[in-house]
C-alpha cells in the first residue's frame, strides 16, 4: 500500500507543532529549516535555482514554505511571482514580515493552507511547484502530488528535496533504521518513506522523472544534528552509535505537456 496513514500524523498536529515550535527552528536553523544544506545559504539557493529551471516570468508554488527564507532568496534572483503556502499561522505571520522585509510583497504572497487540499488555487497555474523537506510533514504524499499535477501547467515542474528512510542492506540494519525513523516521525511530526515509494507515487499520477539524485553540491547536516541534540529529540551522534537511517534525495519531474514525450 502506497499510503501509509500514520496514525501519529495528521495535517492539524504539524500545524501546532510548527505554531509552538518555529521560533526553536529560527534559532537552530535560521531561515532556511532544512536538515541537509550547502556550506552557505547563497550556494544552495543558486543550486536549487539552477536544479529547477527558475528564469525571469515564471510562477512558482512553495509548497511548505516555512518562514520563506528560500523564496525571499529566489525572488531576489529572478523576475518571478511565488505563491508560498504554510499550514502555521505562526508561520504565515514571520513570513509576510520578511518578504515585506525585503520589498518582495508584489513577487511574494503568504497563504496559510494545506498542501493536500489548496482548494482556492487555480489549475494549470504554475510553471513550478516545489517542496523543501515539506513533503515529509504529509500523512498522504499522493493526495498532495495529485493536487500538485492539478496545479501544474504542461510541462510543469515538480521539484522535491527531502529525507527518506535509508535503504537497508541487512535485517538487522532495516530493525535499526525503522525504529530511528519511528523516533523522528513521532517528535518531529514527519512521514519518513522510502525514496521508492514517493517515484511509485509519482509515476502512478504520470509524472515524468528528469531525475532522483544525491545533491551535486557539498552538503552536510550539521544544523540538523545540533537542533535535535539541543532541543533533546535525539541522542547525541557523537556519544552515542546511531546507525545511519536517513539520506536525502532530490527528485524532479515534469507534468506531461506538449515539450513531453512519455516515457515512463
Amino acid at each position: 500500500m502506497l499510503k501509509k496513514i500514520t496514525n501519529y500524523l495528521t495535517p492539524k498536529k504539524v500545524e501546532d507543532y510548527y505554531d509552538a515550535w518555529t521560533a526553536n527552528y529560527l534559532t537552530g536553523f535560521g531561515l532556511i529549516f532544512q536538515s541537509k544544506v550547502a556550506e552557505n545559504d547563497d550556494q544552495l539557493i543558486q543550486y536549487y535555482a539552477g536544479q529547477m529551471g527558475i528564469q525571469d516570468g515564471l510562477t512558482i508554488l512553495d509548497a511548505g514554505c516555512g518562514v520563506c527564507g528560500v523564496a525571499v532568496e529566489l525572488a531576489k534572483l529572478n523576475t518571478i511571482t511565488i505563491d508560498a503556502v504554510t499550514i502555521s499561522k505562526e508561520q504565515v505571520s514571520f513570513g509576510k514580515e520578511l518578504v515585506s522585509k525585503h520589498g518582495l510583497d508584489e513577487k511574494i504572497t503568504v497563504f496559510k493552507d494545506d498542501f493536500h487540499l489548496l482548494s482556492n488555487f487555480k489549475h494549470n497555474h504554475y510553471d513550478i511547484i516545489y517542496f523543501m523537506e515539506s513533503l515529509v510533514h504529509s500523512n498522504n504524499p499522493r493526495k498532495v502530488i495529485k493536487r500538485a499535477k492539478q496545479l501544474l501547467k504542461p510541462d510543469g515542474v515538480i521539484y522535491i528535496k527531502d529525507l527518506f528512510e535509508k535503504t537497508p542492506y541487512t535485517k538487522s540494519e532495516q530493525k535499526d533504521i525503522r525504529k530511528w525513523v519511528k523516533h523522528n516521525n513521532k517528535h518531529i511530526k514527519l512521514n519518513i518513506i522510502p525514496k521508492e515509494k514517493l517515484l511509485m507515487i509519482l509515476r502512478k499520477e504520470g509524472f515524468q522523472l528528469e531525475f532522483c539524485q544525491l545533491m551535486k553540491i557539498p552538503t552536510n547536516q550539521d544544523k540538523g544534528n545540533k537542533f535535535v541534540v539541543d532541543f533533546h529529540i535525539m541522542p547525541d551522534p557523537l556519544k552515542n552509535s546511531l546507525p545511519p537511517y536517513l539520506e536525502w534525495y532530490e527528485i524532479k519531474a515534469i507534468k506531461p505537456g506538449p515539450n513531453i514525450i512519455q516515457k515512463m
